[in-house]
């Protein structure tokens, strides 16, 4: 096989391979927005391999990661992991139990990882459930004092698009 041949069979395997990125609605809409004294919080959202939360924070807060209520209506097996995200590189979090302090710009990701992310079962009410809880503190007051639905829209995007 020559070079040309193998990159395009490369190509090719590739995008047949990947599975595509389902956004996901907060509440039946693209976006949540929080804006209070302490700044704004932007959250997305999109189902791929595994059901990623984006947490996009402008301001100062305090995160207590052990603190995040969260619920994957579909499967009760299933894990959380957290990812702060430092010039375009994922550097994971292993000890929830230590606060993180924002001051300024911070991106966490939040994925939820299930035998079955929620668009491989969406028609069967698969969702994601953010109970009000003390996960992102203002002034020392919860921001998450409403339940939040996370589900998936319907057609796919691509994993590197973001809205």
């Amino acid at each position: 096989m020559n070079k040309s041949a193998f990159v395009v069979f490369l190509l090719v395997s590739l995008l047949v391979s990947c599975d595509p990125a389902y956004k996901m609605l907060i509440d039946g809409k693209p976006q949540y927005l929080l804006e209070n004294d302490c700044g704004s919080v932007l959250i997305t959202s999109y189902s791929a391999l595994s059901d990623m939360i984006n947490v996009h924070f402008e301001g100062n807060y305090e995160v207590h990661l052990d603190s995040l209520k969260l619920m994957h209506y579909g499967s009760s097996d299933f894990t959380v992991g957290f990812a702060i995200v430092e010039k375009e590189k994922f550097i994971e979090i292993k000890d929830i139990h230590q606060p993180i302090i924002v001051n300024g710009e911070e991106e966490l990701n939040i994925w939820v990882t299930n035998v079955e992310p929620i668009h491989y079962g969406h028609r069967k009410g698969q969702h994601i459930v953010f109970y009000p809880s003390a996960f992102i503190v203002c002034n020392g007051q919860p921001l998450f004092t409403d339940t939040l639905h996370f589900e998936v829209e319907g057609g796919p995007i691509m994993p590197w698009h973001h809205d």
